[in-house]
């Protein structure tokens, strides 16, 4: 019954998500060119001056043109689900408002960053990720594999993103960790993991690594590095999970809004 509610409760997000571009169009336009520009941008300098890194990470052009449209999708992905900028909501006090909602506050805050321009562009993202991995002739079961990575790395940034804004609960400006973790996150899909292992090879362990780097090393069959890193990452980011269950469990408690 419960899921049930929830389900009807996104249908009907994804509802008044579309109704608000349909009235509000130059926010989509707007979005969808920024968009545009800026991957041209990346894959244009790239191409120019991208010797060096095609040498180092031992990718074909296309790769890395891949690479950065499933970091593009990966990341309007998490808009979708997460608690982005949740902390900023008990500070000002909007959480209060979901409080008194008769639904699963959680779920609803999930929800909270939902925009028509977002729901249309993820779907074009990754269908010029799967347009370019089939034009390009990669082996149909490496791209399934591909996709199925980039969806797990975009549910581990969540998880990531999820525990770090529930935070919140107890710390009451934690909005550092969200900059810095930022920062990270920057340099790390900027550079590729294969770049910056000379650091800490850790950086293999970040979402966009999964839902980037090694998406791009599915599609040519190299699953041996995803493979000795996977028992890793499913422990991190389950705690990522069992962290923000119990930081809700005792945050709604602690929360004095209502009572």
């Amino acid at each position: 019954m419960e899921s049930f509610k929830n389900f009807n409760i996104f249908v009907e997000r994804v509802r008044i998500s579309l109704v608000q571009l349909k009235e509000y169009k130059a926010n989509f336009y707007s979005v969808l060119f920024f968009d545009l520009v800026l991957s041209f941008v990346f894959v244009f300098f790239m191409f120019v001056f991208g010797d060096l890194i095609f040498d180092i990470l031992g990718w074909e052009k296309i790769d890395l043109v891949i690479y950065y449209v499933a970091l593009l999708c990966g990341a309007k992905i998490k808009w979708l689900f997460s608690l982005m900028f949740f902390s900023n909501r008990i500070i000002t006090g909007d959480f209060n408002l979901v409080l008194t909602k008769p639904v699963n506050s959680f779920f609803f805050e999930n929800l909270r960053n939902m925009t028509g321009a977002t729901i249309i562009t993820i779907p074009l993202m990754f269908c010029i990720f799967l347009g370019l991995s089939l034009v390009y002739g990669f082996n149909y079961f490496f791209i399934f594999l591909s996709s199925l990575i980039l969806f797990f790395g975009v549910f581990c940034e969540v998880c990531m993103i999820n525990f770090i804004e529930s935070l919140a609960f107890f710390i009451k400006k934690n909005q550092f960790l969200r900059e810095f973790l930022f920062k990270i996150i920057f340099a790390n899909e900027t550079y590729t993991p294969r770049i910056l292992e000379n650091l800490s090879r850790g950086f293999y362990l970040f979402s966009t690594s999964i839902y980037g780097f090694f998406v791009v090393e599915g599609l040519n069959g190299n699953f041996s590095l995803f493979i000795l890193f996977l028992p890793w990452i499913c422990l991190i980011y389950f705690g990522f999970i069992v962290g923000t269950y119990f930081l809700w469990k005792f945050g709604l408690v602690r929360y004095e809004a209502f009572g």
